[in-house]
């Protein structure tokens, strides 16, 4: 949840002041100076939480919690002793006992960053025949095309949280798992290795998830349409969101 005791005021401070600067920016005039502020103290802090929140979740060497360090100790108290497996005798000599490697978590294949100069040589040939064939009118609405695809992302996974928090338990709880199926259109975006682990093919659906995604799309296209200052404030602070 958002607004819960999992998560320091300060966060939910920093999401209040984001909302409130996007509604007042749109029927009062407000100095520039302000609305940067609130915007980069806001993004930054709500960036930071969730940097701090992935780093907790995730099972790093001499990171641990308060609470496993105190089980830890208990379980090192309990196992001394006649019989305690911390040490094997051999030869009148202690020796410890090994301890199985965990297995290092990769955040990016060796595919995926292969993939990085493919999307780019793409992305930049389509600028080019578009300039060559088309004109700057449909550069401009190729460009606005990119761009609101990525914020569409950007904004579904930060208003996810949102919605998290504001819908009733049972909606949240509500969920619907989708297998990726395995041919040759996802195999150009995803690993062989993931198409073929039927828990890393899946995708959890959830009633936040998917209205958050529909809210963004909605912004998004009142954005390419009305090019107006609110949705693209929206989509800029939730880019910067996503970024830190």
């Amino acid at each position: 949840m958002l607004f819960g005791p999992d998560y320091h005021l300060g966060y939910e401070l920093a999401f209040t002041a984001l909302v409130t600067i996007i509604c007042l920016s749109y029927v009062v005039i407000m100095p520039v100076t302000l609305q940067m502020l609130v915007y980069s103290c806001s993004i930054i802090y709500i960036g930071a939480h969730h940097s701090i929140s992935l780093i907790w979740n995730l099972d790093i060497p001499g990171i641990e919690d308060e609470d496993d360090k105190k089980d830890g100790d208990a379980d090192d108290k309990d196992g001394e002793g006649e019989g305690s497996p911390t040490a094997v005798k051999k030869d009148g000599e202690e020796e410890e006992p090994e301890q199985e490697e965990a297995e290092p978590e990769h955040f990016m294949s060796s595919g995926d960053a292969m993939m990085f100069p493919l999307f780019g040589s793409i992305a930049l040939c389509t600028l080019y025949v578009a300039f060559k064939f088309f004109g700057k009118d449909w550069v401009n609405w190729l460009l606005s095309f990119y761009l609101s695809m990525g914020g569409w992302i950007a904004t579904g996974q930060t208003a996810t949280v949102i919605l998290e928090a504001l819908l009733p338990r049972g909606l949240r709880a509500m969920e619907k798992k989708v297998r990726v199926p395995n041919n040759v259109v996802t195999r150009f975006f995803f690993d062989e290795k993931e198409l073929a682990d039927p828990e890393a093919s899946v995708f959890v659906l959830t009633v936040p998830n998917v209205l958050a995604y529909i809210l963004g799309a909605v912004n998004c296209g009142l954005f390419l349409w009305f090019k107006h200052f609110v949705p693209h404030n929206i989509l800029g602070v939730c880019f910067c969101i996503q970024a830190v």
